[in-house]
C-alpha cells in the first residue's frame, strides 16, 4: 500500500504528486488531517515556502501518526528559488515518533510566488522537470536512500522571514471585478476563503501560496500592491488541484448512523430572499454546496441542518420519485474543525418537483445508496462514503411552488 500526503497551492506540487503517484500506484492526499498511517510506502511532497515548510506542512506532520515502523518514507520538494534544507525539517519531525526518511529529492519549478517572481512558465523549462521526476520516479522505484540535508541555523533564520509567521496576510488581499465563481474558493488549501452573497472573504489562515490570485479566470485579486500587472501562472493541473483541496464532499467521508434519532428541526424556505432557513440549532461548522450550507456539529460529526442561499430561479423541472429513507443521522466520518466551512465544488444541480413539493440537489439517481431521513424534512443519499444528494420537501410553501415554471 502506497499513499502520498500532498499540499499544493498552485499546482506544481500536484503535478509532482500525481507523476509519482502513477507509476507507484499510490493514493494522492491532501494533507488537511493527519491521523493514522499504516502504509508500507509514504510520500510527503509540497513547495519549500523561505526555505521551510508551510505551517499546513508543520500542522500536518505534526499530527500524523505512522505505525508502520519500516514504512520507505520520501519527501520531494518542490521550489523557484532556492530549497534549502527543507528535508531535514521534515526528518526532525518524523524522527519524534520514531521513523525518519529515506529519500529526499528537491524539484525546481515554475516560479510563481509574484511578490518576489515573474511567472517563468515555458516548454524548455517543463521538460527539464519531467526530466527530472522520472529520475525521482526511478529511485523510489528502486527505494533509494539519499542524504539528508539538516534543517540548519540559516534555513530557520530564513524561514523567520516567512510573512504569515508574523502577520494576517489575508487582511492584504483586494478584490475587483469579481464575477463570483468561487475558483478561489475551491482551489485554497486551508479553506481560508469564504463566498456568501458577494466576493470573496479572506481569513486569518493564509498560507501565500497565491492559488487564489492564479486561478482568478479574470484576473480580480491582487495582494499588497506588489501583483499588479504581474503574469498569472495557469497550471494544467487546475481541475485536479480544485479537487484536492476543495473542503467538501469531493474529498469528505460520510456514514449513516441510524441508532442516532433524526434532527427535529424543520427546513424553511423564504421566496423572497431565495434562502433556507431554520429556527433553532447552532451548528459550529459547515459543509458548502453552492452557496447552501449543511450546517455540522464539530464534536460529534452529525449534520444538524441545512440553511443559506439557494435560488429557485435556477432549478430544474423534473419527475422525481421520493426515495425510502429511514430516521437516522447523517455523520462526516472525516476530522472536522469547529468554525471551518468545508464544501464541494460548484454547479451542483437541483431539481424540483411541483406535483410533489420535493427538491433533489445533487444526483436523482444514486446506485447503490443509502437513504437516511436526518432532519424532519431533509433526506440525504449516501454512496461508498460519499455524499451524493441532499432531498428536501417543501410541501407547504404555497409561494414557492407559485413561483416555479
Amino acid at each position: 500500500m502506497a499513499v502520498i500526503y500532498c499540499f499544493s497551492g498552485t499546482g506544481n506540487s500536484l503535478y509532482a504528486a500525481t507523476k509519482i503517484s502513477a507509476e507507484i500506484n499510490a493514493e494522492v492526499v491532501n494533507m488537511k488531517s493527519g491521523g493514522e498511517c499504516n502504509a508500507d510506502v509514504i510520500g510527503i511532497v509540497f513547495p519549500v515556502y523561505f526555505w521551510g515548510l508551510p505551517k499546513t506542512v508543520e500542522r500536518f506532520l505534526g499530527d500524523i501518526r505512522i505505525t508502520n515502523k519500516n514504512a520507505y518514507i520520501f519527501t520531494v520538494i518542490t521550489y523557484g528559488g532556492l530549497a534549502g534544507g527543507a528535508d531535514g525539517a521534515v526528518n526532525d519531525f518524523l524522527k519524534k515518533q520514531g521513523v525518519k526518511l529515506s529519500y529526499s529529492a528537491k524539484v525546481r519549478m515554475v516560479r510563481n510566488y509574484l511578490p518576489e517572481f515573474n511567472v517563468n512558465d515555458s516548454k524548455s523549462l517543463w521538460e527539464k522537470i519531467d526530466r527530472r521526476l522520472d529520475r525521482v520516479i526511478s529511485d523510489i522505484k528502486w527505494r533509494a536512500v539519499s542524504r539528508i540535508t539538516p534543517y540548519t541555523a540559516l534555513n530557520k533564520t530564513m524561514h523567520q522571514n516567512y510573512p504569515p509567521l508574523k502577520a494576517n496576510c489575508g487582511k492584504l488581499f483586494t478584490v475587483n471585478s469579481c464575477r463570483h465563481c468561487g475558483a478561489c474558493t475551491d482551489v485554497c488549501p486551508n479553506g481560508n476563503i469564504t463566498m456568501e452573497n458577494g466576493p470573496p472573504k479572506f481569513g486569518s489562515n493564509c498560507e501565500l501560496c497565491f492559488g487564489c490570485v492564479h486561478i482568478c479566470p479574470v484576473g480580480a485579486i491582487e495582494y499588497d500592491n506588489k501583483t499588479q500587472g504581474k503574469k498569472r501562472y495557469k497550471n494544467h493541473m487546475q481541475h485536479e488541484l480544485s479537487d484536492l483541496n476543495a473542503h467538501g464532499f469531493n474529498r469528505t467521508r460520510f456514514e449513516i448512523d441510524y441508532t442516532k434519532p433524526r434532527n427535529k428541526l424543520t427546513a424553511a424556505y423564504i421566496a423572497d430572499e431565495y434562502s433556507f432557513t431554520y429556527e433553532g440549532g447552532y451548528p459550529d461548522s459547515s459543509v458548502m454546496i453552492d452557496c447552501l450550507e449543511l450546517g455540522m456539529n464539530s464534536e460529534t460529526g452529525i449534520a444538524e441542518q441545512i440553511s443559506g442561499f439557494h435560488s429557485y430561479l435556477i432549478w430544474k423541472s423534473a419527475s422525481l420519485t421520493l426515495p425510502e429513507a429511514k430516521d437516522g443521522a447523517l455523520v462526516m466520518s472525516d476530522k472536522i474543525e469547529s468554525g471551518v466551512t468545508y464544501r464541494i465544488k460548484y454547479n451542483v444541480t437541483t431539481y424540483y418537483d411541483k406535483s410533489n413539493g420535493w427538491l433533489c440537489i445533487g444526483a436523482r439517481d444514486c446506485d447503490n445508496a443509502e437513504y437516511v431521513r436526518f432532519c424532519e424534512n431533509c433526506i440525504a443519499a449516501v454512496g461508498d462514503g460519499k455524499l451524493a444528494a441532499i432531498w428536501v420537501s417543501l410541501p407547504t410553501d404555497a409561494e414557492v411552488m407559485k413561483r416555479l415554471k
